[in-house]
């Protein structure tokens, strides 16, 4: 097959699709591809230290929530986050303001900062 030759098909295109047709089209796309309900993203900014080997340590630089200590980044950044999504739901659901820290904390000399987005 020559490249750039069309190819004819069977299949109805959206021009030819009656009115009717396409709203049922629409309907079994969406019932296919559900659009989500709307939702709330928050950036969490995470400080994470290694103290020595196998201690790592994280903290939350826009949330005032305790210190995290655990063996590897991965796990005190599971942690932070999971503190934060609690702190944030409580918040939400009593309907009162989260407690942001503006300006965030700034990093220290042996820290690398993270940003996670939390969709709520």
């Amino acid at each position: 097959m020559k490249s750039g030759m069309a190819i004819a098909t069977n299949q109805p295109t959206a021009d030819s699709l009656s009115l009717n047709e396409r709203s049922v089209e629409t309907t079994i796309h969406d019932m296919r591809n559900p659009r989500p309900e709307a939702v709330a993203v928050y950036e969490l900014e995470v400080l994470i230290c290694r103290i020595a080997e196998g201690e790592t340590r994280g903290r939350a630089a826009n949330l005032p929530l305790p210190e995290s200590r655990g063996a590897t980044v991965r796990e005190v950044l599971q942690m932070v986050i999971q503190a934060a999504r609690g702190m944030i739901n409580e918040c939400l659901a009593r309907d009162s303001q989260i407690p942001w820290i503006e300006p965030a904390a700034l990093a220290e000399e042996n820290e690398s900062r993270f940003v996670v987005p939390l969709v709520m």
